[in-house]
């Protein structure tokens, strides 16, 4: 299969929409299917056959009974749906064919798969089935080629009609009328929101020049901006509606226009239907993501209370399993007089497995929510079930300080207790991989729940999550002061709203405050600043060896005015604000610290830095900014989030714009779909590397074919070009080398830069498929894969590592 200069979008439309009962495009009438060519799993290498043939650019078309790997190909048709199922499907591929005597767009609209290579293109994929990411394509001429990567065991895909002007033309810019992403209302409160829709851009533009426009039924306007959208190619647009207070609850429609600039009369014109709900009602509530800037929503089940009779309620911040909506986890709720329910979306309602970007979430869903609502800091409390009960235990583990009691319920503990894992790695870069994973490593914090109390919930009958996963960790929580375990005889794993709204748990959470005063002892383990350092009063913000257990051990002596702090792999620490004074001493791994009158004096004024230096602890004015720090630490995946902006080399040859160009759209169109995500991309030649913005820069391309790559890099660790990859004074020759790595901006202190580049074509393909935007796979600050990996597996990555605090190769592994 050749790579073919299509650049695609992502479109679709209702279901029997005039353009589908207008499909006048063929049908896939026969697919080939292979399987046992691939090995992969929650891993950064995995092995796959006919991905190293793709990425060596000697794919053909299949023949029925051809052997590759360890798999044959054979020939099925599919049913009058457009589907076919097959054994070889799960965690296999199929192949077909569409010819057509015209080129032109057509929507795809495929379920089932992870990736489908559109002409050699790669595209985004619907491995969960919700039909919610449809793809219009550029068809050739002649014979278009299609093949999916599938690992459910069963595939469904169809060809449709492209949106048409009036004039029979395909429409330049299009709303796609699926997977919006819609609030609720309030009676009687002013409407002040966001939604989220989707847009194609089918010209051939990088900015369209069109707006949208909301009217509400009491006459009000709102505009919202078009942000960049590629050319040929999709985003979630943020869509702002105002209006006057609603005055009965129900149904309420809002007309939504985009627009041409200086043409009164709309391109396109939609309606979408808002709920009113009554105060006390279970609703969706949207909020703007500082991660992408896109929309999401969590539910809320509004507290039953009363401000004469109690003072102000808490949050019980609860987390869906896989497959539930937001909605329906808060709705499951009875009203508390105690309690808001929170229910945040994980961005999906199978996300991230509440880790990276789904941790995220329920971050961003808290603060809103305490901005929102009025509530007491010191009463919050964290739950969920099934994939929310695994992120009741991560999240209660990471953020310990936030919640005063956390209530998994039928919860898995880690990847690796519930789905297996592998063998301990004997080689350095294995080791390196395993200790990138270290924030999967559930128990690996377990000390951190000492800090607040545990109420474990489980079904003794439950054939999803075994209610092994409970027990073990009763086990390894038996010495905790404040635990309570319930099994439930003879319940499954979903066994009503029970599961989650059960008595016993929820009365100990009304049972159960954050202390209002600093505490007196902290015990408090951390695996990366960068996702949780703060605790107790304390916080870590750089450790010795990066993604190893880093712990302090702080007891505080109120009548002498003394704080002792035991640390291991510790080399900075501050304290915030009521954890000293200026006749406080401090003693860190038994040494006391010699404090000068003008730092006692300091201590009325800001929380103290303590570093680490030479073996000896020493008051700091401040941490050098330009060093890692809690807000831009790494590894690889953190690049993606701080309003995160993709950056497309076009300076290259033909080839390498169009391939990193794919990528980019294909990283925004996974991003989409398991992300619910709105990423902006950009070629190199409309960014402006001067920019002081706060935000993340992800590079696409090398510094040959990546305009920017000089002017944000200048002082690189790490350079990558069409002849190898330069890692301090370590050069890796090779022109098809895979290179995933992180960098700090040099010029904005809180901002990382990520670098997804090959030294070559067959490098940047071998970048497609890494599965970064899977939750459980982790990648150091630097990757380097050859493309053997797809045949040998880990012994084909060339290097991997962690930099310095000081981001320098000399002072990292």
């Amino acid at each position: 299969m050749h790579a073919i200069l299509a650049i695609v979008l992502a479109a679709g439309f209702a279901p029997g929409s005039p353009q589908e009962e207008a499909n006048a495009l063929p049908a896939f009438s026969e697919f080939m299917v292979i399987g046992d060519v691939a090995s992969r799993g929650r891993r950064a290498d995995h092995v796959d056959a006919i991905e190293l043939q793709i990425v060596r650019d000697e794919f053909s078309a299949p023949i029925a009974g051809e052997s590759v790997g360890g798999g044959t190909w054979s020939r099925i048709e599919p049913d009058d749906q457009g589907a076919i199922q097959h054994p070889d499907l799960r965690g296999g591929y199929a192949y077909a064919t569409i010819d057509v005597p015209k080129a032109g767009p057509a929507v795809l609209d495929a379920r089932g798969h992870s990736v489908v290579y559109v002409n050699g293109v790669p595209r985004g994929g619907d491995p969960y089935n919700f039909g919610n990411l449809r793809l219009p394509i550029d068809l050739v001429e002649g014979t278009n080629e299609f093949l999916f990567r599938v690992g459910r065991g069963r595939l469904q895909a169809k060809l449709s009609e492209p949106p048409r002007s009036k004039d029979g033309s395909v429409q330049p810019v299009a709303f796609m009328m699926v997977d919006d992403t819609l609030p609720d209302l309030v009676l009687n409160t002013p409407v002040e929101t966001s939604a989220g829709m989707v847009i194609a851009n089918f010209s051939d533009d990088w900015t369209p020049r069109q707006t949208i426009s909301t009217r509400s039924p009491d006459g009000t306007v709102t505009p919202s901006f078009i942000p960049g959208i590629p050319p040929m190619s999709v985003r979630k647009i943020p869509v702002r509606i105002r209006s006057g207070a609603p005055t009965e609850t129900g149904p309420l429609e809002f007309t939504v226009d985009l627009l041409e600039p200086g043409i009164e009369e709309p391109i396109e014109r939609r309606t979408v239907t808002l709920q009113v709900r009554s105060p006390e009602e279970t609703r969706r509530v949207t909020f703007r993501s500082d991660i992408d800037g896109s929309v999401q929503y969590y539910g809320l089940t509004p507290a039953n209370w009363d401000p004469a009779t109690i003072g102000r309620p808490g949050i019980i911040l609860s987390l869906h399993g896989a497959g539930v909506e937001a909605k329906r986890q808060a709705g499951c709720y009875q009203p508390t007089e105690f309690a808001h329910v929170v229910a945040p979306t994980n961005r999906r309602k199978f996300g991230f497995d509440w880790e990276d970007w789904g941790r995220l979430d329920a971050m961003e869903v808290l603060q809103h929510a305490k901005k929102t609502l009025v509530t007491d800091d010191r009463r919050q409390w964290l739950t969920g079930h099934s994939m929310g009960g695994h992120g009741t235990w991560q999240i209660g583990a990471h953020k310990p300080h936030l919640f005063a009691a956390i209530a998994p319920s039928a919860g898995w503990i880690s990847f690796e207790s519930y789905t297996g894992g592998g063998s301990t790695p004997s080689d350095a870069i294995g080791r390196l991989l395993e200790r990138a994973a270290s924030p999967s490593d559930t128990l690996a914090l377990k000390n951190n729940y000492n800090q607040h109390g545990v109420y474990v919930l489980h079904g003794d009958a439950d054939d999803n999550v075994p209610v092994e996963e409970a027990r073990t960790m009763r086990e390894e929580l038996a010495d905790h002061a404040d635990f309570a375990y319930h099994e439930q005889e003879g319940a499954g794993h979903w066994w009503g709203n029970q599961c989650v709204d059960w008595p016993p748990l929820i009365d100990f959470f009304k049972e159960r405050s954050l202390p209002a005063e600093p505490r007196t002892f902290v015990d408090f383990t951390t695996v990366s600043p960068g996702i949780s350092g703060r605790s107790g009063g304390i916080e870590i913000t750089a450790q010795n060896t990066p993604f190893l257990p880093s712990r302090v051990v702080a007891r505080r002596n109120l009548q002498a005015n003394v704080l002792e702090i035991d640390t291991e792999n510790v080399t900075q620490l501050s304290l915030q604000p009521g954890m000293q004074g200026s006749t406080w001493n401090f003693i860190l791994d038994g040494q006391k610290i010699a404090l000068t009158p003008a730092q006692r004096e300091r201590l009325d004024y800001g929380p103290p830095f303590f570093e680490l230096r030479n073996g000896r602890w020493k008051m700091v004015l401040a941490f050098n900014p330009g060093h890692k720090n809690p807000r831009r630490y790494g590894p690889f995946k953190s690049a993606f989030n701080n309003n995160m902006i993709f950056v497309v080399g076009t300076a290259g040859s033909e080839e390498e714009t169009r391939i990193n160009s794919a990528k980019a759209i294909f990283d925004a169109e996974t991003f989409l779909y398991r992300g619910n995500g709105s990423v902006q991309v950009v070629p190199d030649t409309e960014f402006n590397p001067e920019f002081r913005e706060a935000r993340n820069i992800i590079l696409y391309g090398n510094a040959d074919t990546n305009r920017a790559w000089s002017a944000l890099l200048p002082k690189a660790r790490i350079h990558v070009d069409r002849s190898g990859v330069t890692i301090g004074d370590h050069r890796i020759e090779g022109d098809d080398l895979a290179v995933l790595a992180v960098q700090p901006y040099e010029v904005a202190h809180d901002t990382l830069i990520g670098i997804v580049a090959g030294t070559g074509p067959r490098g940047m393909r071998l970048t497609e498929q890494l599965p970064y935007f899977v939750s459980g796979v982790h990648y150091p600050d630097v990757t380097v894969i050859a493309p053997e990996m797809l045949e040998q597996g880990q012994e084909e990555i060339q290097a991997v590592g962690f930099f310095g605090n000081n981001w320098s190769v000399e002072d990292g592994e």
